[in-house]
């Protein structure tokens, strides 16, 4: 492998960090300060997140028609000094309604460097190892949470939420600097480069050497199995109120760092897995993980049991990222992929907003966990059953 696909590696790296890690996975840091500071409640704060994903994903699906018309290269630059500004003046605000407002605005530039645009990037430059080099991507994300969540707290504490928000719009901008320096492109052939593996490619072309039409049935598969995997991933904010509710508070905080351990191992091994057995088969193997998982959980006793449900449940967080970009791109192909994916992505992201409020309601409704666990089981088949069809539907179209 040569030094172009390796930089196309760092630069994907970098932009998934600067939209999932910088904008997700460490929003949750500031809810507190911000909630004490201001005097509301962290459910009001929160709710920046819920309108930076929502925004983040309907603006997805502008994503690929912009980035054939702007180049990797611009398209990243516009979508970093948006975010860093917007960034440098959250620490400005001194009430809520601003901070929405920024946050839309952070999700739509965060679109930009995010899942669509580093999929899409990924699929033209490796046609082979995609799912590898993908896993390999994707799991930057959380090991660069996991090594800035103590610096950004130790950086709260010491100087306030502010100078936090400072930090993170030079983190920001700093990984993005591969995307918008190096001499890369969206795709290789603009520099003059082959895609990695092209010998092995079977793209999915009719005789006229044309893409094959995107037919609705595939597309209303592919956005159902998203949005079960998606929907499965909004379980393990609850497994400490799950312990609660089984008389096993005490292991409540070890069931949630065993299921974030293995959220980010499984994101590389579900690449070394499909590069040996084929997506299909790791996207089935997680999906077992999942279902069995929820049965731990529904039916341990002790925290050994629990844990061992929470680290199943772990698994979920490489389906609708990793395995759904995947599939996708072996059902409509890499000519198709930036067409579908942007909607496949609204749709976990829907779930994934559901999905929290929902089990929530259900355990009000119900005094316990039992019906919302049953749910995450029927969603695991669900899923099941959805790549199962859409890989027929593609296996029959191609054979023709």
């Amino acid at each position: 492998m040569n030094r172009k696909y390796i930089m196309v590696i760092a630069a994907g790296s970098g932009m998934i960090c600067s939209c999932l890690a910088m904008g997700m996975n460490l929003a949750g840091l500031f809810f507190s300060p911000i909630a004490a500071e201001l005097g509301t409640g962290r459910g009001n704060v929160a709710m920046t997140g819920t309108i930076f994903n929502m925004l983040l994903a309907i603006f997805g699906l502008l994503v690929p028609a912009i980035l054939h018309k702007l180049g990797l290269r611009k398209t990243v630059l516009t979508g970093t000094v948006l975010l860093v500004a917007v960034t440098c003046t959250l620490p400005l605000c001194r009430s809520l309604l601003p901070m929405y407002l920024l946050h839309a605005v952070r999700g739509i530039a965060s679109a930009m460097m995010g899942t669509v645009s580093v999929t899409m990037m990924l699929n033209f430059w490796f046609r082979k190892k995609t799912a590898l080099i993908t896993s390999i991507t994707m799991c930057f994300s959380g090991l660069l949470s996991a090594a800035l969540s103590p610096v950004i707290t130790a950086i709260i504490t010491s100087f306030g939420w502010r100078t936090g928000y400072y930090f993170c719009a030079l983190v920001i901008f700093l990984l993005n600097c591969p995307a918008i320096f190096l001499p890369i492109a969206l795709k290789p052939e603009e520099i003059g480069c082959s895609p990695y593996g092209m010998e092995a490619e079977t793209i999915q072309k009719n005789e006229t050497g044309r893409s094959l039409p995107i037919l609705l049935l595939p597309v209303i598969l592919m956005l159902l199995f998203n949005f079960a995997v998606s929907y499965i991933t909004a379980y393990p904010q609850h497994l400490t109120a799950i312990a609660e509710s089984r008389s096993l508070a005490a292991a409540g905080a070890l069931m949630l760092s065993v299921c974030m351990v293995v959220n980010t191992a499984a994101k590389l091994v579900f690449g070394i897995v499909a590069s040996a057995v084929g997506v299909p088969k790791a996207a089935y193997l997680y999906l077992a993980g999942n279902f069995a998982g929820a049965f731990l959980l529904l039916k341990s006793g002790g925290p050994g049991g629990m844990a061992a449900g929470a680290a199943l449940l772990g698994l979920s967080y490489s389906l609708p990222t990793i395995a759904s970009a995947s599939l996708t791109r072996e059902v409509f192909g890499v000519d198709n992929y930036g067409k579908v994916y942007p909607k496949v992505s609204l749709a976990g992201t829907i779930a994934m907003a559901a999905g929290t409020s929902i089990t929530g309601y259900i355990y009000d409704y119900t005094g316990n966990y039992t019906a919302a666990l049953l749910l995450l089981a029927t969603m695991a088949v669900v899923a099941f059953l959805s790549a199962c069809l859409a890989l027929r539907f593609r296996q029959k179209k191609t054979a023709l």
